[in-house]
C-alpha cells in the first residue's frame, strides 16, 4: 500500500486498457457510421441530457398509481444509445439497406448475423472440472501470467478506493485489501478450475456504474449478482 499510489495505479489502469483499442477499432470499423452513431448517443444522453427528467409511472401503497420524474439519461444513458442504434441496424437490415454479403463492409451491422448463436443454445448449462481436459503446466504461460496478475492486483487496489469513494465510505484498509486480492486469487483459481477462459476481478465498469445509478445497498447488489448467475445458466430461445 505504501508504494501504490496514484501515481502507480493510473498508469497501471492506462495500460491494461491500451490492447482493447485494437479489438474495439476492429469490430467498430465494421460499420463506422453505426459505431459513430452509438459513441454520439452516449455522449449526448449521458453529458448532456442528464439533468433532464422523464415522467415514469410508479406504484406505491400511500400514493398507488401516479407519475415520478426519473434521470432515465443519466442512469441507461449506454443502455439507450446501445438500443437505438440496434433498432437503427434493424431498420436497415429488414430493408436490406445493409449487404447481405459476407464479404461486403456493413454486413457485419445487420441484426440477424448472430441470431442463430442464441436459438441454438442449449437452454441449460452447468460448467464442471474438467471438461476441457485434464489441468497442464507450462513454465512459460505461468511467467507470463505472473505480468497479468500484478497488474490485476495494482488495478484492483484502485479499484477498492474508487468503489470506497463512491459509496461514500472510508478507505479500505491494507487488512482489507489484502482479502480482497486473496478473494480474487480463490476467484481465479476456481474459475480455471471449472474451465473458464477468463479470471475473477474487480471491473471498473462496475464501479462506473455504482456511482451512475447512486446505488449503494449491499443486499440490492447481492440479489443482483444472484440473478446474473441464475441467468448465465439459463438461455431463452429466440425464434
Amino acid at each position: 500500500m505504501r508504494f501504490l499510489g496514484p501515481l502507480t495505479i493510473a498508469p497501471t489502469i492506462c495500460l491494461i486498457a491500451l490492447p482493447l483499442f485494437t479489438a474495439a477499432g476492429k469490430d467498430a470499423g465494421s460499420h463506422w457510421g453505426i459505431a459513430a452513431m452509438t459513441f454520439v448517443l452516449i455522449i449526448v444522453f449521458s453529458q448532456y441530457l442528464r439533468q433532464i427528467p422523464v415522467p415514469c409511472p410508479t406504484y406505491t401503497k400511500a400514493r398507488k398509481c401516479h407519475s415520478t420524474r426519473l434521470n432515465l439519461f443519466q442512469l441507461f444513458p449506454m443502455l439507450f444509445g446501445i438500443c437505438i442504434s440496434w433498432l437503427v441496424c434493424y431498420i436497415l437490415t429488414v430493408t436490406n439497406a445493409l449487404p447481405s454479403n459476407p464479404t461486403s463492409y456493413g454486413y457485419l451491422a445487420r441484426t440477424d448475423v448472430k441470431g442463430r448463436v442464441v436459438a441454438e443454445a442449449p437452454w441449460f448449462r452447468f460448467p464442471y472440472p474438467g471438461q476441457w481436459g485434464r489441468p497442464t503446466i507450462n513454465v512459460g504461460i505461468i511467467v507470463g501470467m505472473l505480468a497479468a496478475v500484478i497488474a490485476t492486483m495494482v488495478d484492483a487496489i484502485g479499484d477498492y478506493h474508487s468503489c470506497a469513494r463512491l459509496a461514500g465510505a472510508p478507505p479500505p484498509t491494507r487488512q482489507a485489501v489484502n482479502r480482497g486480492i486473496g478473494i480474487q486469487g480463490i476467484n481465479i483459481l476456481l474459475t480455471g478450475a471449472w474451465g473458464s477462459g477468463i479470471g475473477i476481478g474487480s471491473f471498473g465498469a462496475n464501479i462506473g456504474a455504482l456511482g451512475i445509478t447512486k446505488v449503494r445497498d449491499i443486499i440490492f447488489n447481492r440479489n443482483k449478482h444472484i440473478v446474473l448467475l441464475i441467468t448465465s445458466k439459463h438461455t431463452v430461445h429466440v425464434k
